[in-house]
């Protein structure tokens, strides 16, 4: 299992957090990843500056700003 899984499956283990959720937060790391990609980066690689960029991305490209804290909420998490 790879760290996105193990952190989801601890994530449901031990908050409880619901299907919907998982699914949102998987697919929120996964955005993250491309972006840490195309900054020739991994996950665990990550740097504040990197999501300060990330975030503001979001932002730039519309998301609300509940859609953008879940966003971030999920990659905090991580």
């Amino acid at each position: 299992m790879d760290a996105t899984g193990e952190f989801l499956g601890a994530l449901q283990a031990e908050q409880g957090a619901s299907p919907n959720t998982l699914s949102a937060y998987r697919r929120d790391l996964a955005g993250f990843g491309r972006f840490l990609t195309r900054r020739r980066r991994g996950l665990m690689e990550a740097e504040a500056a990197d999501v300060v960029a990330y975030v503001a991305g979001l932002r730039g490209a519309g998301l609300a700003p509940a859609s953008v804290a879940r966003h971030l909420s999920a990659v905090r998490g991580f």
